[in-house]
């Protein structure tokens, strides 16, 4: 449900929400800028350094719709923006992650002390188990805050002692 006041032109609108949040995944989740520490250099310059949005992060079922009967009396023929307050929900899937991460390694820990029955861990992910994921969430990011490498090496350390 999106908030553009009188649509203008809802195909637009619908091109510019989408398009908005695409973008947004791409700084959450893979647009890396990096830039060499002692020439400031940048380093990300092209697409095999610098990951920009793939088919792939696009969600499969993707759904807009226009919120009925809520004109901006102050904006242009009652319209308000529809990209940029779009592109600042992706930061919802960044969160999302934060979330995955935490109950991931409670629900290692659970494996280790084998207080883990198969239930899905997600108790809001206590304080002891909360991951902090700086954007962009890179998969490398993410296995790094979680603490493992691998689903492998978690679940092997898990049998060894607490992570």
């Amino acid at each position: 449900m999106y908030d553009c006041g009188y649509s203008l032109n809802p195909a637009i609108d619908l091109g510019q929400v989408e398009g908005a949040f695409v973008m947004g995944l791409g700084v959450v989740l893979s647009e890396e800028v990096t830039v060499d520490d002692t020439t400031g250099q940048h380093l990300s310059n092209s697409t095999w350094t610098y990951k920009i949005p793939t088919p792939d992060l696009i969600p499969q079922q993707f759904s807009v719709s226009f919120l009925a009967n809520a004109p901006n009396r102050t904006g242009i023929m009652s319209s308000k923006a529809s990209g940029e307050p779009a592109l600042m929900n992706a930061t919802s899937v960044l969160m999302a992650l934060q979330q995955a991460a935490a109950a991931a390694v409670e629900e290692v820990q659970g494996l280790a002390d084998g207080s883990f029955c198969g239930a899905v861990v997600n108790k809001g992910a206590s304080d002891e188990h909360w991951r902090v994921l700086p954007a962009p969430a890179t998969p490398q990011r993410l296995k790094g805050i979680i603490g493992q490498s691998s689903i492998a090496d978690a679940l092997e350390a898990a049998l060894k002692g607490p992570l």
